[in-house]
């Protein structure tokens, strides 16, 4: 990272799109830098709420020390995207400075709504509905990986990931990729390249699978399909 940078906008705890967690020595590297070169952190924890297994790590907010770090999140992922609504927790100091942009750039927030979203978690609704639609994030998650470790293995390799809503997995041929991303784009709406995601040229050749909204069954007969048409 270069020195002069002064803002960093970071993914850690699932990183997009390739779903990987930064680990504990590298978020400390991480503070650390900011910390020698006078940096603030935005931490995107956009759908880290689902885990299917291990101890999550300390967010970048929880280990801050010297108030460098912006927590971002939102409800658009762990309830759904139509509710357009997000929340920062902001160092002390910029809280203000925070609420004047806000103010002055749009004035038109929607209170009733975000009364009823603060009502809603307040009562415990969010998190059981987090508790309930782990499983069946879990079960479609499941059904991708089966096939990924299964048939597919000779065309995709899964990047380990224990959480949100989407998974990456690696070409595993780098010739194969222009045939492996014609049947992804034929036989896997929804499916993406890696190079969607990046600025620039020299993206790795990954593909990125979202299971949000796709039921398992559904995930199951897609990935069939990709197989019959890559083993032809």
């Amino acid at each position: 990272m270069p020195d002069d940078v002064r803002v960093v906008c970071v993914t850690p705890s699932h990183q997009s799109p390739t779903g990987a967690a930064l680990s504990l020595p590298r978020r400390a590297a991480l503070m650390a830098h900011a910390r020698a070169h006078d940096a603030v952190l935005i931490e995107d924890d956009y759908d880290s709420e689902f885990r299917y297994g291990g101890r999550p790590l300390e967010a970048l907010q929880t280990l801050d020390r010297d108030a460098r770090v912006f927590y971002v999140g939102t409800f658009s992922k762990s309830l759904f995207p139509a509710i357009s609504t997000g929340f920062v927790v902001a160092p002390a100091w910029a809280r203000e400075t925070l609420l004047a942009i806000k103010r002055g750039s749009d004035s038109n927030v929607p209170s009733p709504q975000q009364e009823i979203l603060a009502a809603f978690i307040r009562e415990g609704h969010l998190a059981r509905h987090v508790r309930r639609m782990t499983p069946v994030y879990a079960q479609r998650r499941d059904a991708l990986l089966e096939a990924l470790d299964g048939g597919l293995r000779h065309w995709l390799r899964p990047v380990p990931s224990l959480a949100g809503l989407h998974l990456a997995a690696r070409i595993a041929d780098a010739a194969q990729a222009p045939r492996v991303f014609d049947a992804l784009h034929r036989h896997v709406p929804g499916a993406q390249s890696a190079a969607e995601y990046s600025m620039q040229p020299n993206a790795p050749l990954m593909a990125v699978f979202g299971y949000g909204v796709v039921d398992a069954d559904d995930i199951r007969q897609a990935l069939a399909r990709l197989l019959r048409a890559l083993s032809r």
